[in-house]
């Protein structure tokens, strides 16, 4: 069984029902208003709209005024889920290249040829360049 394909699944699946439970009261679908496109709750007004005027230069005050059954709440929700989302998928696609390139390195170390003995001061060494490697990163990430 591929162990991190299940658990990207079951994770998938989490954020799925995490995200359902925070739009509850937020977007409803109905196959039978809009043709089945997620509106804003108690509104016929699809969140695409949203997205729309958005991606024309326009800001949310306007969005918000061209529909005033929906709520600065409610649309806030949705960008901040859909944020959410879209984070989460580039950092799966992230997660993906790096265990590819990691599996590739092992591969390539693996099939390199005999194994070259360890002295202490070699795993010493070692030690020392990782964690200088590691606080050079905490360093970058607080710049």
């Amino acid at each position: 069984m591929n162990w991190s394909g299940e658990r990207e699944r079951r994770y998938n699946w989490f954020m799925a029902i995490a995200l359902t439970e925070s739009l509850n009261n937020i977007v409803w679908i109905d196959p039978s208003a809009q043709n089945g496109e997620p509106c804003f709750y108690g509104t016929r007004v699809p969140i695409k709209i949203l997205f729309d005027y958005l991606k024309g230069g326009h800001t949310l005050e306007d969005f918000l005024e061209g529909f005033p059954p929906v709520t600065r709440e409610q649309a806030e929700v949705v960008l901040d889920a859909s944020q959410g989302s879209l984070y989460e998928t580039l950092r799966a696609k992230a997660r993906e290249k790096e265990l590819a390139h990691l599996k590739g390195l092992i591969l390539d170390g693996v099939n390199s040829g005999e194994a070259t003995p360890m002295t202490e001061d070699d795993w010493h060494e070692i030690r020392t360049e990782v964690k200088r490697r590691a606080e050079e990163r905490a360093g970058n990430k607080t710049q």
